[in-house]
């Protein structure tokens, strides 16, 4: 048995592997996710040179758009993202009852749609897509005007109110037409509530297996003085911290490339503040043995301003290509960017000796007009002093474009291969069809849709892990009966007897 850790030790054991952490996915990971959105996006390689060919080809984005529709028609799909199984024959009520009542809370209660296409086009384009689940037992407030009461209505309406949250009369004024007020609404939100994390956002330690085995990982993201009050933290912990925001950096500025970085916030409660939320492995009772800890700071100097032991992580990672024991795999940018960049640069100088070809150069002698050799307009004049054939003549270069086709059917094929996607196998290349056997046709889309396929198995490692995360926070925090609408029909549901 060892002294119980003081907060000092773990203010520096905290920082220390932040500060880590922020360096190996700022420093080592971010500039390859950044390459990738660069990618995406179609953005020029830097290197162009004025009056050449600057054209970008962009398959990066077309193979992610072309496997974004077959991954969510198979997760979203089917009547339900996910299935409980029951352990036993007197389980089968309670799976079935999980089973309708998780979907319902990922799909209706949150925007399971819209999560899921950030966290997959993240996991395609920028190695891994993340999701933050947890129990919000926040209160939501809000005011309502109502006018044309007189003294009965007026206790009527705040009866009527109070049944679904307290209702709190602040202000009151009468004239000819009655009474006009304004009520104060306040209800705990009391749900699950899920986030797509932005890649940069999440941090996690380096020498990193997999998610749950990770020494260290966190949620570092920008709040308000605002919000964190709300949250119950002193007011003058969060002004001791620097404020800081994320609008600075790399993978943040590649997405959105508006942001300019200034907290120019005029209301001193709207300043962002850097705040992290950690969950790091700790001696902190002192038994010798390293418990999880839920460790909050803000600033960029890390300060604590909560800590508390933790059952478990809030976090599920989703991969579509891991790489056996490290945390980040290979993303499909990751597999497209080379072709994408030697495509571009056959296409430039595809484009290049065509332009050349049909717009040869033109060699001015001493009889010819220099201004005139330079106005590139069809028809233009050309004046010459003296014997005209002697003034101009045009240098044309052979149209050579035709030699870089083989080299594009073959890095088009090199991406196929690694992908599994073609344009036979997606049905969008009539001609290849044509051309092709039934049988060869088959084995093409078949190979596809085991590549898509492989790719939804290691995925749905990801959503296994959310779905227990939710029914968990459900039975664990839910209090009370609630009524939800499932195939057009009320059903109470109450997952305070189920199994967490």
């Amino acid at each position: 048995m060892t002294d119980r850790m003081d907060d000092s030790q773990l203010q520096s054991i905290v920082a220390a592997e932040i500060a880590d952490a922020v360096s190996f996915i700022d420093d080592d990971i971010g500039p390859q996710r950044v390459r990738a959105v660069d990618y995406y996006f179609g953005r020029p390689f830097g290197d162009e040179e004025p009056g050449r060919s600057q054209i970008v080809s962009r398959d990066v984005h077309d193979m992610i758009s072309a496997a974004m529709p077959s991954l969510m028609r198979i997760f979203f799909g089917p009547e339900n993202v996910v299935e409980f199984e029951p352990y036993g024959p007197e389980d089968v009520d309670e799976a079935e009852q999980k089973t309708d009542y998780v979907n319902y809370i990922v799909t209706t209660d949150n925007d399971g749609f819209e999560i899921f296409y950030a966290v997959l086009k993240n996991a395609l384009r920028e190695k891994v897509g993340i999701t933050k689940t947890w129990w919000d037992n926040s209160e939501e407030v809000c005011t309502r005007s109502y006018t044309g009461l007189d003294e009965d209505g007026l206790t009527l309406l705040l009866e009527d109110l109070n049944k679904a949250r307290k209702a709190e009369l602040v202000e009151s004024s009468e004239d000819e037409a009655g009474l006009s007020v304004r009520i104060k609404l306040t209800r705990p939100v009391d749900k699950v509530c899920i986030e797509a994390i932005p890649p940069e956002e999440f941090l996690i330690s380096r020498d990193a297996r997999s998610l749950d085995e990770a020494a260290f990982k966190a949620h570092r993201t920008t709040k308000t003085v605002s919000d964190l009050i709300a949250l119950g933290y002193d007011r003058e912990d969060i002004e001791a911290g620097a404020s800081d925001d994320l609008d600075w950096n790399e993978e943040r500025q590649a997405r959105n490339p508006a942001l300019n970085g200034l907290d120019d916030a005029i209301d001193p409660t709207m300043r962002q503040v850097l705040y992290v939320e950690a969950y790091v492995r700790a001696d902190y009772d002192g038994d010798g043995i390293a418990e999880l800890m839920k460790v909050c700071t803000v600033g960029p100097g890390y300060k604590v301003i909560h800590k508390e032991p933790a059952d478990d992580h809030p976090f599920a990672d989703f991969h579509v290509d891991p790489e056996p024991h490290t945390f980040f795999g290979e993303s499909l940018a990751d597999k497209t960017m080379d072709v994408q960049e030697s495509k571009s640069r056959l296409l430039r100088a595809g484009f290049d000796g065509l332009a050349q070809s049909l717009f040869p150069r033109t060699v001015v002698g001493r009889n010819g007009n220099m201004e005139d050799a330079l106005n590139t307009e069809v028809g233009a004049v050309l004046r010459a002093d003296g014997d005209a054939s002697s003034a101009y003549f045009f240098q044309a270069a052979p149209n050579t474009a035709q030699h870089a086709f083989p080299f594009l059917t073959y890095m088009d094929e090199l991406r196929e291969n690694r992908t599994g996607m073609s344009k036979v196998s997606m049905g969008l290349d009539a001609e290849a069809l044509q051309n092709t056997t039934a049988t060869a046709a088959e084995g093409n889309f078949t190979r596809s849709q085991e590549r898509i396929e492989l790719m939804a198995r290691i995925l749905a490692s990801g959503m296994r892990k959310l779905f227990r995360r939710v029914a968990v926070l459900v039975t664990e925090n839910q209090r009370a009966e609630r009524m939800v609408k499932l195939r057009n029909k009320w059903v109470p549901m109450d997952p305070r007897a189920w199994r967490s």
